[in-house]
């Protein structure tokens, strides 16, 4: 049982990293936009390539 609580925390663990990770980008982005609203702007390009 231990193992298994042991393998879910990491596994939520590297989930709130990787959303964590996903909002700091974004909020990054999101302060350094021109506010213009070009469709390829780098809020945009940012989210599209953190896709793949």
């Amino acid at each position: 049982m231990e193992e298994l609580a042991s393998q879910h925390h990491a596994e939520l663990s590297a989930r709130i990293a990787e959303i964590t990770e996903m909002r700091d980008t974004l909020e990054h982005r999101a302060r350094h936009c021109c506010g213009d609203y070009r469709p390829e702007g780098p809020v945009l390009e940012g989210l599209a390539a953190s896709r793949h």
